[in-house]
Protein backbone atom coordinates (compact mmCIF):
# COMPACT_ATOMS: atom_id res chain seq x y z
CA UNK A 1 0.00 0.00 0.00
CA UNK A 2 1.28 3.24 -1.00
CA UNK A 3 0.28 6.13 1.46
CA UNK A 4 1.65 9.56 0.99
CA UNK A 5 3.26 11.38 4.02
CA UNK A 6 -0.62 13.06 4.50
CA UNK A 7 -2.06 9.95 5.44
CA UNK A 8 0.50 10.02 8.72
CA UNK A 9 -1.57 12.63 10.40
CA UNK A 10 -5.44 12.59 11.89
CA UNK A 11 -8.48 14.49 10.27
CA UNK A 12 -10.81 16.18 12.49
CA UNK A 13 -12.85 12.94 14.08
CA UNK A 14 -15.95 14.40 16.50
CA UNK A 15 -16.41 11.56 19.36
CA UNK A 16 -18.07 11.51 22.91
CA UNK A 17 -21.66 12.18 21.69
CA UNK A 18 -23.90 13.81 24.56
CA UNK A 19 -27.30 12.29 25.54
CA UNK A 20 -28.49 14.11 22.56
CA UNK A 21 -26.19 12.88 20.30
CA UNK A 22 -23.82 15.91 19.54
CA UNK A 23 -20.25 15.37 19.49
CA UNK A 24 -18.53 16.70 22.77
CA UNK A 25 -15.08 16.30 21.65
CA UNK A 26 -12.95 16.32 18.63
CA UNK A 27 -9.64 14.69 17.56
CA UNK A 28 -7.73 17.53 16.41
CA UNK A 29 -6.09 17.22 12.35
CA UNK A 30 -2.32 16.78 12.10
CA UNK A 31 -1.61 14.87 14.20
CA UNK A 32 1.20 12.45 13.59
CA UNK A 33 0.27 8.43 13.51
CA UNK A 34 2.90 7.57 15.85
CA UNK A 35 1.99 10.39 18.42
CA UNK A 36 -1.80 9.01 18.00
CA UNK A 37 -0.81 5.50 18.34
CA UNK A 38 1.40 5.93 21.17
CA UNK A 39 -2.21 8.18 22.99
CA UNK A 40 -4.14 4.63 22.27
CA UNK A 41 -1.30 2.55 23.56
CA UNK A 42 -1.01 4.66 27.09
CA UNK A 43 -5.13 4.73 27.21
CA UNK A 44 -5.11 0.80 27.15
CA UNK A 45 -2.28 0.78 29.35
CA UNK A 46 -4.24 2.78 31.97
CA UNK A 47 -7.57 1.24 31.23
CA UNK A 48 -5.72 -2.28 32.05
CA UNK A 49 -4.39 -0.63 35.53
CA UNK A 50 -8.22 0.79 36.18
CA UNK A 51 -9.53 -2.71 35.49
CA UNK A 52 -6.91 -4.11 38.26
CA UNK A 53 -8.38 -1.54 40.71
CA UNK A 54 -11.72 -2.16 39.87
CA UNK A 55 -11.41 -6.30 41.22
CA UNK A 56 -11.14 -5.04 44.94
CA UNK A 57 -13.20 -1.49 44.84
CA UNK A 58 -16.20 -1.20 46.71
CA UNK A 59 -19.46 -0.38 44.33
CA UNK A 60 -18.84 3.30 44.35
CA UNK A 61 -15.54 3.57 43.66
CA UNK A 62 -15.86 0.54 41.08
CA UNK A 63 -18.24 2.69 39.24
CA UNK A 64 -16.31 5.91 38.82
CA UNK A 65 -13.29 3.76 37.28
CA UNK A 66 -15.72 2.53 34.82
CA UNK A 67 -16.85 5.79 33.94
CA UNK A 68 -13.26 6.90 33.57
CA UNK A 69 -12.37 3.64 31.75
CA UNK A 70 -15.42 4.60 29.09
CA UNK A 71 -14.11 7.81 28.55
CA UNK A 72 -10.27 6.28 27.68
CA UNK A 73 -12.36 3.77 25.67
CA UNK A 74 -14.08 6.81 23.61
CA UNK A 75 -11.17 9.10 23.31
CA UNK A 76 -9.09 6.30 21.79
CA UNK A 77 -11.94 5.33 19.79
CA UNK A 78 -11.89 9.04 18.04
CA UNK A 79 -8.53 8.37 17.62
CA UNK A 80 -8.11 5.48 15.90
CA UNK A 81 -11.08 6.16 13.78
CA UNK A 82 -9.23 9.71 12.92
CA UNK A 83 -6.35 7.74 11.65
CA UNK A 84 -8.30 5.01 9.52
CA UNK A 85 -10.62 7.72 7.94
CA UNK A 86 -7.67 9.41 7.05
CA UNK A 87 -5.91 6.20 5.91
CA UNK A 88 -9.40 5.68 3.51
CA UNK A 89 -8.87 9.09 2.11
CA UNK A 90 -5.66 8.83 1.18
CA UNK A 91 -5.99 5.39 -0.58
CA UNK A 92 -8.88 6.70 -2.49
CA UNK A 93 -6.68 9.89 -3.42
CA UNK A 94 -4.66 7.22 -5.13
Amino acid sequence: MNITSDALTTIATPFGNTPSGKALFCVQPDILLQEALEQIALNLRNMTILCDECCDSDTKTTRALNQIMGQLIDSSSGLLNSVLERTVQSERAL
